[in-house]
């Protein structure tokens, strides 16, 4: 054992420094150590498990987006699909409107036609009084009173038919 004591080593301190070290690292490893891992797992875990909220929120978010873009698509079909059918109703009540005046239209001429008729057969009748009181009063005029007078009123009216 000399060796060992001329280098400064003395078995009694050495073993003393090893049990001291064994006491520390078990006391460490008891309350330093295995604490520590527990804290490090506990991260572990509430890390994994953001990641695995985060991929669920992720995925989440992904089958969100297709379903807005399905539903906005669904909602541009329909809404095309209603457009659509407002421009088909538009035109149908277009051409119902569009019938109607000429339906109005037709009647309004059909009606004016019948008053110019109605209008011109009278102005004519007025015409022929007129002129065959024209007449009346040229044949007073050409015949004298007395023969005028003769005359009958059938007579009178014959002339008139043949002028």
């Amino acid at each position: 054992m000399g060796l060992l004591d001329k280098l400064g080593i003395y078995p009694g301190l050495l073993l003393a420094q090893i049990i001291n070290f064994l006491i520390l690292l078990f006391v460490l490893y008891k309350f330093l150590y295995n604490p520590i891992l527990k804290i490090l797992d506990k991260r572990k875990k509430i890390i994994l498990k953001s990641i695995n909220d985060a991929k669920d929120i992720e995925n989440k978010m992904g089958k969100t987006e297709k379903e807005c873009a399905k539903k906005f698509s669904q909602a541009k079909k329909q809404a095309s699909f209603i457009l659509e059918k407002t421009e088909k109703q538009a035109i149908a009540e277009k051409k119902i409107i569009l019938d109607k005046a000429k339906q109005e239209t037709a009647h309004i001429i059909k009606k004016a036609k019948n008053e110019i008729s109605k209008e011109k057969n009278k102005t004519i009748l007025e015409i022929k009084k007129e002129i065959a009181e024209l007449i009346v009063v040229a044949l007073e005029k050409i015949i004298s009173k007395e023969d005028f007078a003769k005359m009958s009123k059938k007579n009178i009216d014959k002339i008139i038919k043949e002028l």
